[in-house]
């Protein structure tokens, strides 16, 4: 533990450094509780004592005594199991409620410098399938490009696990039950094009990507559930692609699909700060005009068809 001088008019930091996994961050003294001496490092989830308090640091007058009983309340923790718990004052640093100031906390993808490419992935995506508002209730706007990147790589890996499954011999859905052709996924033959896969397919997903992240904002801002703006709505969107990890499984890609839904959700709602409702409502609305469009397009009469 190290604490950090400050120029004149700047407010004091404390550089605290885990022992376990030597992963460091600076905290401002006045989201560091007075009496707190034991943290949890965000990173490997380890408890560590950050510093020591001598007994006279502990002692109230009995005037003083009532006045702290009364200001204590329940404080928000950050615990290794990657939820929120209430602890006692003596426990780890806490995540104060938005308006306090909650601590930005980088999704492990985006600080690969301490994590790793492949741990990282693997943190970024564990956490955004079980632990999703905490998630984005944390997550800082450090701009499009990481979520950009971890949304096609797990778009390209349930591109390839698709291909190698179709390779494999196993049926599709509508061969299994006749009128589920739209959640066929087939990478067939023609598309296994090296071109084609890792570069006409990955061009439509990002433009897909913005458009339908573009739709969903836009009927956000109308029900006035977007304050944090596009980026907010993007990241939310983007790392909801999490789950597709699950194309490792015989139609897992299906089951993959089906959870981005949830996680989307909760992720724009946290990440927004906004009601659930909100969000629930607008996800409603552009799934309810997307239908109409494909089943229209359904009964369109197509050109040559019978008269």
């Amino acid at each position: 533990m190290k604490q950090t001088p400050a120029p004149s008019g700047a407010t004091m930091s404390m550089q605290i450094n885990c022992p376990h996994c030597g992963f460091s961050r600076e905290i401002p003294d006045e989201k560091i509780p007075e009496r707190s001496e034991m943290a949890t490092c965000p990173k490997c989830g380890e408890k560590f004592r950050f510093r020591s308090l001598d007994a006279d640091d502990f002692q109230l007058s009995e005037a003083e005594k009532p006045q702290e009983q009364a200001q204590e309340q329940p404080q928000r923790f950050y615990g290794p199991d990657g939820h929120l718990h209430d602890r006692p004052a003596s426990g780890p640093v806490p995540l104060h409620e938005v308006k306090a100031g909650i601590p930005d906390l980088l999704p492990p993808f985006e600080d690969l410098e301490h994590y790793g490419f492949f741990p990282g992935m693997a943190q970024t995506i564990k956490r955004a399938m079980l632990s999703p508002r905490l998630f984005f209730e944390v997550m800082p706007l450090k701009g499009l490009a990481r979520p950009l990147v971890f949304a096609l790589l797990l778009f390209e890996f349930y591109l390839i696990l698709s291909l190698f499954w179709n390779f494999a011999g196993l049926p599709a859905l509508s061969k299994l039950a006749p009128g589920m052709t739209m959640l066929d996924t087939d990478v067939g033959a023609g598309q296994a094009d090296p071109l084609f896969l890792f570069g006409v397919l990955p061009m439509m997903f990002v433009v897909n990507l913005f458009l339908s992240t573009g739709v969903l904002h836009g009927v956000l801002v109308l029900l006035r559930a977007a304050p944090r703006g596009f980026e907010a709505t993007f990241r939310a969107t983007a790392y909801s692609y999490a789950p597709l990890i699950l194309s490792v499984l015989p139609y897992g890609y299906l089951v993959g699909w089906l959870w981005s839904l949830p996680i989307s959700i909760i992720g724009c709602a946290a990440i927004h700060r906004t009601q659930p409702w909100r969000v629930v409502l607008a996800v409603a609305l552009v799934a309810g005009v997307v239908g109409m469009l494909y089943f229209t397009t359904l009964q369109m009469p197509h050109p040559g068809a019978a008269q």
